[in-house]
């Protein structure tokens, strides 16, 4: 690739030797050491092996910044346009590669209050798992929010401590998918249950926010309190649970519908 790209640039082929000249030059720039304690490897291709991709979840799984991407062409009149597909991380296995790596970490590195994040997460999702087994394997994150899957790409479920709209523990269901059209319907849709929805939840205001962000929706409850305590614990379990209760089976009843 860089023989193609120094030929478009300059007009005229380079032997192996120029290259591999080029190549120890860049390195031997003293400037070069100042981004490479934490290298970041992006592999493009048009496609992988298996052995590649167990090597590149390996170095994953070990703190690599590691990233495969299929390139794929295609002649569109007399142009060659080149589709990239990201092959890992996949986005649909965003969530579990998170968990894994996340794991890998020890408390030992984190702030005061990501270690309260983390134990306050850890406690949840143990309590969390008890009334729902078979939603999630994930583990707890330093972060302020902490998501578990819905079953579909781009939309999950999530935990969150924020300062906006007000201040409080969220629970929340996230529509993100890439076109801001298909975030439109689910919200919509969930819209048209309104009524029912609102029955389900008497002790909460139930928020739904059709734009959210650039063109992503969501639908959630609040409780004023961004305390890592017992109490917020016990709502966040309940809350969680009732959300995965109420809204789980009316994604699937959507996507049927698409079908």
């Amino acid at each position: 690739m860089m023989v193609d790209y120094k030929r478009k640039r300059y007009g005229k082929d380079f032997t192996k030797e120029e290259i591999q000249n080029e190549i120890i030059k860049f390195i031997d720039n003293r400037n070069f050491s100042e981004f490479d304690n934490k290298p970041r490897i992006i592999l493009l291709a048009n496609g992988f092996r298996e052995e590649t991709l167990s090597a590149v979840l390996w170095l994953r799984d070990n703190g690599i910044d590691i990233t495969c991407i299929k390139l794929e062409p295609y002649k569109i009149d007399e142009k060659i346009v080149i589709k990239p597909e990201i092959i890992v991380p996949l986005p649909e296995a965003k969530d579990y590669i998170i968990q894994v790596e996340q794991k890998k970490k020890t408390t030992s590195e984190l702030t005061k209050r990501q270690k309260e994040y983390y134990e306050f997460w850890s406690k949840l999702l143990d309590e969390f798992k008890k009334a729902k087994p078979d939603v999630t394997k994930r583990s707890a994150t330093k972060d302020s929010w902490l998501q578990l899957p819905a079953g579909y790409s781009y939309i999950h479920f999530e935990w969150c401590f924020r300062k906006k709209p007000a201040e409080g523990f969220y629970v929340e269901l996230h529509f993100e998918r890439p076109k801001y059209e298909d975030n439109k319907k689910l919200i919509k849709y969930f819209l048209s249950k309104k009524e029912e929805l609102e029955k389900e939840f008497p002790e909460d205001e139930l928020i739904f926010e059709e734009n959210w962000g650039s063109k992503s929706a969501r639908i959630y409850v609040k409780r004023a309190s961004s305390n890592l305590d017992e109490e917020n614990l016990k709502w966040g379990k309940e809350r969680m649970v009732k959300f995965y209760d109420v809204l789980k089976p009316l994604l699937d009843e959507f996507f049927k519908m698409k079908k």
